[in-house]
């Protein structure tokens, strides 16, 4: 499992890990409600309104043809090709 050091979020793979929007710290108040959700963003494309781990993972894999848990096309790695 991987936990993001700022918000707090834990997940079960490195894409999702790599992939979510995060927010910051949490905060008390009406807000941290909204932020303790984890949203996730396409590197492919740039889309950033991807709100569950399911949309996201359907949106690589029918847009992309890109695996969700290692990030990769067939054999290519290509994290280092969107890492911007």
């Amino acid at each position: 499992m991987l936990a993001c050091q700022l918000c707090t979020s834990i997940f079960l793979n490195y894409g999702s890990y790599l992939c979510h929007v995060c927010y910051g710290p949490p905060t008390s108040g009406s807000a941290s409600a909204c932020a303790s959700k984890a949203r996730f963003g396409c590197r492919a494309c740039g889309k950033q309104d991807i709100t569950t781990f399911l949309d996201f993972q359907s949106h690589l894999r029918r847009s992309h043809n890109i695996c969700e848990i290692c990030m990769t096309v067939g054999n290519a790695y290509i994290i280092t090709l969107l890492d911007r």
